[in-house]
């Protein structure tokens, strides 16, 4: 099965179902073209887990970059004022 077709299947990008892979324990690289058949039905079994792992990163990623945000304007003495 073509890669893409998996992750269009999986209704995902690419990119990041190859990066995230070998974290599941898939040896797949990431300029892969195809897989084979029984590893693709593996990786659709564990669509729901692959998923969720996806969305913890993106919320790990903007609670860092609001902890980054928060810390910058500290340093540059800004302020929220909210009026009465």
């Amino acid at each position: 099965m073509n890669v893409t077709e998996l992750a269009r299947r999986m209704r995902m990008n690419k990119k990041v179902l190859l990066e995230i892979l070998p974290e599941f324990g898939f040896d797949i690289g990431n300029r892969a073209i195809k897989v084979d058949d029984r590893i693709a039905q593996k990786i659709i079994r564990l669509q729901n887990r692959i998923k969720h792992k996806i969305e913890q990163q993106k919320e790990e990623e903007a609670k860092k970059r609001k902890a980054l945000e928060k810390q910058l304007r500290q340093e540059r003495g800004e302020s929220v004022v909210i009026p009465d």
